[in-house]
Order: structure tokens, then C-alpha cells, then sequence
């Protein structure tokens, strides 16, 4: 009955050691890297065991200031890059140590920027025609955080938007008003095409039937 009793009690401890061991040594993290310069954000969940990552998922959020660099010739290479450990689940399952939530970062100029491809045309044109636009602006807006100039940059790329698309209004409607509606010329393209075709098969009949009378 001793026996029995001990091997209960050693079955038990190795279960209590198997669960701690499995509490410490694996968990499920969340990391944030945050460049304080240009504001580029990285977040990782990461599967570990020990402490040594196993996979990991990263999604990066840039922001306006580190595509125009980039854009520019001059990317920021994040010297100063930080990392947060936000989120521990212990042994995948409980969160502490740190749990920490909220928003590291709200990069709220980046739809301007990616928008319908628009302003970063706009953008690697003036780094082609100005080479040294990439440098004064990654002194001012990513080492300096200067925000007048960047401002200002926003300001200058938003009037040559503008420029541009009052150039091209103005474009379509003399367009319009000397061909007519695009749907008519499309349909007399269409028209014309069709014609061509019709006068290549009438000249192939010709031919088939010279060529018959000449044998």
C-alpha cells in the first residue's frame, strides 16, 4: 500500500514538473520594433521555447516619412530601432509579464502617400530631377524631425498633384469637345476596323477567282 502511495505521489510531481516546464520554457510573444526616427513599425509573433524564437510572423506598417526617403534614394536603415515586448502567453495559454495592449505607433499618413500610386510618382520624378532632394530630406524630416519642412514637402508634392490633375481635366475636356464622346470613337475605331476586314476578304475572293480563270 506504501508502494502504491509513492507511485501516486512520483506520477504526480512528474505531471507538476511536466506542466511547469512546459509553462516556462514555451510561450507565444509579441514584439513591436519602433524606429523613433521615421516612425517605421515591425510587429512580430513569435513562437518560442527557452527564450530562441522557433517561427515567427513579422508585419511592417511603414509611414509616409520612410517611403519618401526610400523613394528618394536616402532610406532610413533604422539605426535606432527599439523593440518592445508587448505580449507573453505562457506556455501558449496564459498572458502576463508582460500584457500590455494599446497603440505603439499610429501612422495615420501613409494612405496619403500609397493612395492610387499618384504621389509616389510625383515623388521619385522630383528625387530624379533634384539627386539632392534625398539627402536634405533625410537630414530634416528623418534626423532633424522637422516638421515645417516636412509640411512644406507635403505642401510642394500635394500643389504638383493638383497641378496635374487640373492639366489633365483640362486635357479631357478639349478631348471631348473636339472628338466627341469617347463611346463614338470607340465605335467608329470599330467601324473602321470592321470595314478594313471586309475590304481583305473581297480582295482574297478576287484573287482566288483570277487565279481560277488563269488555270
Amino acid at each position: 500500500m506504501v508502494a502504491g502511495y509513492r507511485r501516486i505521489v512520483k506520477a504526480s510531481l512528474v505531471v507538476l514538473l511536466a506542466i511547469a516546464a512546459w509553462l516556462t520554457l514555451v510561450d507565444s510573444s509579441v514584439f513591436v520594433h519602433v524606429c523613433p526616427d521615421c516612425g517605421y513599425t515591425e510587429d512580430v509573433h513569435a513562437y518560442r521555447f527557452a527564450g530562441y524564437h522557433l517561427s515567427e510572423t513579422v508585419v511592417s506598417s511603414p509611414t509616409a516619412l520612410s517611403c519618401i526617403a526610400e523613394e528618394l534614394g536616402s532610406p532610413c536603415n533604422h539605426p535606432a530601432m527599439m523593440t518592445l515586448h508587448r505580449r507573453k502567453y505562457w506556455g501558449l495559454i496564459f498572458c502576463g509579464c508582460p500584457c500590455t495592449g494599446g497603440i505603439v505607433t499610429f501612422n495615420d499618413d501613409i494612405g496619403w502617400y500609397v493612395g492610387d500610386g499618384t504621389i509616389s510618382c510625383i515623388v521619385n520624378m522630383l528625387g530624379k530631377c533634384h539627386t539632392e532632394l534625398g539627402e536634405e530630406f533625410y537630414q530634416h524630416a528623418i534626423i532633424e524631425h522637422d516638421g515645417a519642412y516636412v509640411r512644406e514637402f507635403k505642401a510642394m508634392v500635394n500643389a504638383i498633384h493638383d497641378s496635374m490633375c487640373d492639366s489633365l481635366a483640362g486635357h479631357l475636356a478639349k478631348f471631348e469637345a473636339e472628338q466627341a464622346r469617347p463611346g463614338r470613337i470607340i465605335a467608329s475605331q470599330r467601324q473602321e476596323s470592321e470595314e478594313d476586314d471586309a475590304h481583305r476578304e473581297d480582295g482574297q475572293k478576287e484573287d482566288v477567282i483570277e487565279n481560277g480563270t488563269t488555270r
